[in-house]
């Protein structure tokens, strides 16, 4: 790749080669592969974990706990799944700092909607209540068995893309295509 492909502001690359405009993502441009390994590789808690825990594993507690309490609605798990998909771009960042981020929530909100667009999803903001109680006993499980103990196995890069993935193909409810 020459390095003319490098730099384009105000844009990134993404896992899949995609170059995409930070402030105004193309939803076209956004792939299921992207997401999996950009929160993979995210750590939970501004990385601050006895061991590493990734926003995909998060992404999948909370998924499995929708399957748990909302069996017939697998909209909702993959809802869950894909809550925090924004962070595949824009890093996981604890609230307490993005709190002082000014256009934090402009771009989170511009790519929540391309996420929405792109893979099918009715606005995050349907079923809001469900699916923030679901984010906070996360949060609570994972504070306590990952943040203050680290109970379980940690698992490698490929197995929490590949886990993901799974969910992924599991849940969305339109076709779509892993990776460009």
């Amino acid at each position: 790749m020459s390095k003319e492909l490098l730099y384009k502001p105000g844009c990134m690359r993404t896992f899949s080669g995609q170059m995409i405009e930070v402030a105004n993502p193309d939803p076209l441009q956004l792939y299921a592969i992207d997401i999996a390994v950009g929160l993979s590789r995210e750590c939970r808690f501004g990385g601050h974990t006895k061991r590493f825990y990734s926003v995909a594993e998060h992404a999948m507690w909370c998924a499995d706990r929708a399957l748990e309490l909302f069996p017939d609605k697998k909209y909702i798990a993959f809802k869950l799944l894909m809550h925090d998909a924004h962070e595949a771009y824009l890093k996981d960042i604890p609230s307490p700092v993005k709190s002082l981020i000014p256009a934090y929530e402009y771009l989170r909100a511009n790519w929540d909607k391309a996420i929405e667009l792109r893979f099918g999803l009715t606005p995050f903001h349907y079923h809001e209540e469900e699916i923030k109680a679901i984010d906070r006993e996360a949060l609570e499980w994972e504070f306590e068995h990952k943040f203050l103990n680290h109970h379980g196995i940690e698992l490698p890069d490929h197995t929490r893309i590949d886990l993901f993935i799974q969910y992924f193909t599991k849940l969305c409810p339109v076709p779509h295509c892993l990776m460009p």
